[in-house]
């Protein structure tokens, strides 16, 4: 680790108001780096070329001032990182009075180099892991060896089953649009998810998503994950950050973990797309719906239009919704009532009605088919009029 003025001056700043003494920070070279007197920046000292000679501290006393350049009566001790003296600490005064706070001020400013140090380490994994992943996710990359190569350098274990949780922050880049302030939030929800959830990675694969990976010892364990996930979102929440989270199912392998992040990207975009009440989504939790979610544009255009036509009247939003938990509760009208806190007659009533609007019974199975189809693209349509 090299000692440079950047990096050390903020230091500098830190501590001299609380030792209530002039502060220096010198280089290997012996060159003042930092210090809370500005006049001696850049200034050699003496006393800090004998310390890194020795790699002991070296004692000033004022008879010896004349005698060493750049120097003022005060204790100087080696900064040591990894036992290795990468620089020196003076503090001036009396050594007989400050030696003791020049020990405390050395093993402050060896633990905030540690800290940097380590935070720089931290950052360029983080940089590395996000390249990575960005890779991963994109469907134009498929050099699937080197991907392969980098999980291993990583120390991620491809073979290990992994689920895919991906988070979009939906209002961040409204709300965020200088680069800092940006970079802070980022960091807040990294520290967050590191902190309480431990995933087997984690990484930003845009300005308002980011995913993560959670190993799978039990296999396919919906329960267990969709907890989890719960989880997240009731923390970023609590943050006050606008959220929805897809989740892919368990997989492993390169391959594998791009399918999970396509299965939770998925989900997401039907959450949007449906204006899902719901914010956290498991693809199998959607059914039929995300094979629905692939039908062309042109095709569900059609559809919708053409059912339009030959029903002889919208629903309401009461038999609308009767409808709709019927079709998401396996077609049972005992579990719709009580869903819907209404008699099993009502509920009855209610679909006798759709019947006789659009002439298809919900308690066939192909009439309920195409119910559900219809009421997927009409979520879609009542959405994307409601935005324009």
């Amino acid at each position: 680790m090299l000692i440079t003025s950047e990096l050390a001056q903020p230091i500098i700043g830190k501590i001299a108001k609380v030792a209530g003494r002039n502060i220096n920070i010198m280089d290997a070279d012996g060159v003042i780096v930092a210090s809370s007197d500005s006049e001696r920046i850049h200034q050699v000292h003496q006393g800090a070329i004998e310390v890194m000679e020795m790699k002991s501290e070296r004692l000033i006393y004022p008879s010896e001032c004349g005698n060493l350049m750049g120097t003022k009566p005060g204790v100087n001790l080696p900064i040591l990182y990894l036992n290795e003296c990468i620089g020196t600490v003076g503090i001036t005064g009396d050594p007989k009075e400050v030696y003791n706070i020049a020990s405390i001020v050395k093993i402050t400013v060896e633990a905030l180099l540690q800290q940097h140090y380590l935070s720089g380490q931290l950052n360029q994994k983080r940089k590395v892991i996000q390249e990575w992943a960005l890779d991963l996710v994109n469907p134009h990359f498929t050099n699937f060896i080197d991907l392969e190569k980098r999980a291993e350098f990583l120390k991620m274990n491809t073979a290990q089953l992994c689920t895919f949780v991906l988070v979009e922050v939906g209002d961040f880049t409204n709300k965020t649009s200088i680069y800092d302030e940006l970079s802070e939030k980022q960091e807040r929800i990294l520290q967050l998810m590191s902190l309480y959830f431990t995933p087997h990675f984690i990484s930003f694969i845009g300005k308002d998503q980011f995913m993560m990976a959670f190993q799978d010892k039990n296999n396919h364990d919906l329960i267990k994950i969709r907890h989890l996930s719960e989880r997240i979102y009731e923390k970023l929440r609590n943050e006050h950050f606008d959220v929805c989270i897809g989740i892919g199912t368990s997989k492993k392998t390169i391959i594998g973990y791009r399918e999970s992040y396509k299965e939770a990207s998925q989900s997401i975009k039907i959450i949007k797309k449906l204006n899902y009440p719901k914010k956290v989504m498991h693809i199998h939790e959607w059914g039929i719906t995300r094979i629905l979610d692939k039908i062309p544009e042109e095709f569900m255009n059609s559809y919708f239009n053409e059912f339009s036509h030959q029903s002889s009247s919208y629903l309401d939003s009461e038999l609308q919704d009767t409808l709709e938990m019927f079709l998401d509760l396996d077609l049972n009208v005992e579990l719709t009532s009580k869903q819907l806190n209404v008699h099993r007659n009502t509920v009855n009533y209610r679909l006798d009605k759709v019947k006789q609007l659009w002439g298809l019974n919900p308690k066939r199975f192909n009439d309920a088919v195409q119910l559900k189809i219809f009421l997927f693209f009409l979520k879609i349509n009542e959405n994307r009029n409601a935005t324009v």
